[in-house]
């Protein structure tokens, strides 16, 4: 609780109490108005039924002289009903009055006197149906008169009673009534005051309130804002690793939106395991909330996105805690590295390059010393007359292969470092020496070579950088071929309409993978497990770019063909070049 509402609450509470007191004041007032107004109805109830009492005596009594004077019968109703009645008014007013000693001795009397004037009546009436109405007048006459006397009398005293009590319950009631009125007034005004207090000190907070909490979502905004334009993949779950916010950036790493993600586990939107093993890697929520530190992910750490693809990732999970240090949740930040592992890759690779090219060219330069020198023997041999025309032969196919060989060296030299100058070259020309080159192993397989040249334009670059271009690509065509296969050589000057020396290289082989098109000129990428070494599209690719070119694969068809697109030299340029 805030400190500054510590005062409101406790005006609350005191005002609490005090209502409260008033409230029982109250009550008790209300419970005496209460008392007091049914002792005033009792009152009431006691005067009503002596009354009543004292109207069906006075009945009897106009009855009995009513029969007396006329000797009609129906003059005796209002004496019969008072004669079935009287006990049981009495009664009435007995149990009305049982509470007060003197009002019980009055009734006593009053029952008394009731019965003595009955019995009177009936004297009278008895007297007058024996024929005797004037002895029955008379005694009316002398002594009828004296009880009637004394039973109002007795009633009135009975009233008396009961209205001075009814005089001093009213009081009483009236005087409760007032406090009753005051406390309530008590109460309702001070409940009013406090509320006008509280009401004021309620609008001063709901008004900080309100600005707090525009505060908050305005930061809470900024801070969204601020998470959605972040570079990074940012991703925040609970304590149980349930997604509770990504970013855009999060969304489309994962392949989930926000409302796809939302309350699903980690696993399911934040799935990653080694690149190499293809082991699951260890939950960073679940090591985050077992640590309290911040943790990073292994090395080699893919992303399975919600498509099925992958894609490298680095990233570090953090624990959220609130004000009182508490863990409510983890952030994980995450990125994209499959460019920079690209980029590393493309290091290592260059190294091992360099260290390839400058072992070879020292290979080729400790074989081709040797190399010439076998040459000049062997054309010095030659000339030895003595041979026979078999030894000869011998003689002449050694050196064919000897310069096979020293060719071969040459090209590894030239591989590791081109010191020759540009000049025009004939790509028709390159690609029959070339043929000729490879002619044994072409016959051996019964290799069908079909050659479309209709090139009018020169190239002008290294012919033996583009000799080794092309000697790569149709090697690799006829390592795919199958015996009796087509490889197929077209030369054009077809670039779109502009100048260039479009060579095709195809052939019906084994073909290439659609999955490896996109990766055949990354170095040391290869197919052939036994002898590839995955550096001759490579380099080939390479050259061709030096020289200002394209390299392209495609595969379709059960063919698969690839395409070097050269800058040319007009004929007449080309002459110059030359000279």
């Amino acid at each position: 609780m805030r400190n500054h509402l510590k005062p409101l609450w406790l005006g609350i509470v005191l005002l609490l109490i005090v209502l409260t007191i008033n409230g029982y004041v109250t009550f008790l007032s209300f419970q005496r108005v209460n008392r007091n107004n049914a002792l005033v109805e009792h009152s009431q109830q006691v005067l009503l039924e002596t009354e009543r009492l004292k109207s069906l005596l006075v009945d009897a009594e106009t009855g009995q002289r009513g029969y007396l004077y006329t000797g009609d019968l129906h003059y005796l109703e209002p004496y019969n009903r008072a004669a079935r009645e009287v006990d049981a008014q009495l009664d009435r007013v007995a149990v009305l009055t049982a509470d007060i000693a003197l009002q019980r001795t009055q009734v006593q009397q009053l029952r008394d006197l009731s019965h003595a004037q009955l019995q009177q009546l009936a004297d009278t009436i008895a007297m007058a149906r024996a024929g005797q109405p004037e002895v029955a007048k008379a005694r009316v006459l002398s002594n009828g008169k004296n009880v009637m006397d004394d039973i109002r009398t007795s009633i009135f005293a009975i009233e008396r009673v009961e209205a001075r009590l009814r005089a001093d319950q009213v009081a009483e009631m009236k005087a409760s009534t007032r406090s009753a009125t005051l406390a309530f007034v008590i109460a309702t005004s001070i409940a009013a005051a406090a509320l006008l207090v509280f009401g004021g000190l309620l609008t001063r907070e709901m008004r900080k309130s309100d600005a707090a909490a525009a505060a908050v979502l305005e930061q809470k905004e900024w801070l969204d804002t601020t998470l959605r334009s972040i570079g990074d993949a940012v991703l925040a779950t609970d304590t149980s690793g349930r997604v509770v916010f990504l970013n855009e950036v999060a969304a489309t790493l994962t392949g989930y939106t926000r409302n796809e993600a939302r309350d699903r586990p980690l696993r399911q939107v934040f799935a990653i395991f080694n690149e190499v093993t293809r082991e699951p890697a260890e939950d960073p929520v679940a090591k985050v909330v077992r640590t309290g530190a911040a943790v990073g992910l292994a090395n080699h750490t893919v992303l399975r996105r919600a498509d099925g693809t992958e894609v490298a990732i680095d990233d570090s999970a953090a624990p959220i805690r609130n004000a009182q240090r508490e863990l409510i949740g983890v952030v994980l930040v995450f990125r994209d590295v499959t460019k920079q592992r690209e980029v590393e890759a493309a290091l290592r690779n260059a190294e091992k390059l360099a260290t390839t090219g400058r072992f070879a060219a020292t290979i080729a330069h400790e074989i081709n010393n040797p190399l010439e020198a076998i040459m000049n023997l062997l054309f010095l041999l030659d000339r030895d007359s003595g041979l026979s025309s078999e030894g000869r032969g011998y003689l002449s196919l050694a050196e064919q292969e000897l310069g096979r060989v020293a060719a071969v060296a040459r090209q590894t030299l030239a591989f590791y470092k081109d010191n020759t100058s540009p000049a025009p070259v004939n790509i028709p020309n390159l690609l029959d020496e070339i043929l000729t080159f490879y002619g044994r192993r072409i016959e051996a397989r019964k290799i069908h070579v079909i050659r479309n040249y209709r090139n009018h334009y020169q190239f002008v670059g290294s012919a033996g950088e583009i000799r080794q271009v092309f000697s790569n690509l149709i090697l690799n065509a006829l390592d795919a071929l199958p015996p009796g296969g087509v490889l197929t050589l077209n030369v054009s000057d077809d670039n779109g309409g502009r100048p260039a020396v479009r060579v095709e290289v195809e052939d019906n082989g084994s073909g290439i993978q659609q999955e490896h098109l996109s990766k055949i000129f990354e170095p040391f990428f290869t197919t052939k497990k036994d002898v590839g070494t995955g550096l001759g599209l490579w380099s080939a690719k390479n050259l061709v770019e030096k020289h200002e070119g394209q390299l392209l694969a495609e595969c379709s068809r059960g063919k698969t063909r690839l395409t070097v697109l050269l800058p040319v030299l007009r004929e007449g340029a080309a002459h110059a070049a030359a000279g």
